[in-house]
């Protein structure tokens, strides 16, 4: 009875491509960087084999809240979920796409984004590299104290 019910959920899942969760992966710079935002969202852009450059227009608007074209998106989600593997991209088509993030204070301000391009059927599993925005920068200048919470005591909800 288990291989049999093995092979058929094998056979449903060869059967779905496009049409599976993707699970995304977001890297951040550092723990201290994770612990100084709330939240995370990522939007889909179909892009073309000519557009694979296109990154650092997509960050600059994402950044600035205007980005346009997206094929779907994740709602602003906390960062633990992210951290757990539980936020996924539903039913993603298949093709070369842009996999923009940005993660935010409570402020709603943008402190980290990033950019990959991807063809997730083909290119598993997917990354996306964070890096800290301007507002990050001016926010959190070189030599500003760490913060005193860890990414572990986040995501248990103690500070």
């Amino acid at each position: 009875m288990t291989n049999r019910c093995g092979a058929i959920a094998l056979l449903s899942l060869l059967a779905s491509c496009g049409g599976l969760d993707e699970p995304i992966d977001l890297l951040f710079p550092s723990g201290d960087t994770f612990v100084r935002v709330e939240t995370a969202q990522i939007f889909v852009v179909e892009v073309g084999p000519d557009e694979v450059g296109s990154c650092p227009e997509l960050l600059s608007q994402a950044e600035l809240g205007a980005l346009m074209n997206t094929e779907q998106s994740t709602e602003a989600r906390p960062v633990c979920e992210f951290d757990r593997g539980l936020v996924n991209l539903p039913d993603v088509a298949e093709g070369l796409k842009a996999y923009v993030a940005v993660a935010r204070a409570a402020s709603g301000t943008v402190y980290l984004s990033g950019c990959a391009i991807a063809d997730v059927y083909a290119d598993e599993p997917l990354v996306v590299t964070l890096t800290p925005t301007q507002a990050y920068r001016v926010a959190f200048p070189a030599g500003t104290a760490p913060p005193s919470c860890t990414r572990e005591l986040k995501c248990a909800g103690g500070c």
